[in-house]
């Protein structure tokens, strides 16, 4: 999922998607915390985020291929004011002739805009 909120937790995930199946694993990418001798772990658990940061990946491993492709019906889904990007982590489901990747965007960046 992309264009996840920064507040969200492991249970919020959960809550989501729980009525699509049997959630096996859910876990967090490209989460924008603070750099500092905590370490990445430390500072997404105390919240310590780095300024104007407000979005994050997340990942849900479901126990079927068709239990995933009823999450993908939450594509769109607004939570929180972020509009959800909900797709299958297939390699036949990436275009890789026509997508690309946008990066060193300034925090203060929206997807939405």
């Amino acid at each position: 999922m992309g264009n996840v909120p920064i507040s969200f937790k492991h249970k919020d995930m959960k809550q989501l998607f729980r009525e699509c199946g049997k959630i096996e694993k859910v876990w967090f990418r490209s989460v924008p915390v603070e750099q500092n001798k905590l370490g990445k772990k430390a500072n997404f658990i105390l919240g310590k985020y780095q300024e104007g940061a407000d979005s994050m990946n997340g990942y849900v491993r479901f126990s079927t291929k068709e239990e995933a492709e009823q999450a993908c019906k939450l594509n769109g889904t607004v939570v929180q004011e972020h509009t959800l990007r909900v797709f299958l982590c297939l390699d036949d489901n990436m275009d890789y002739e026509t997508t690309i990747f946008v990066g060193n965007l300034p925090l203060d960046v929206r997807e939405e805009e």
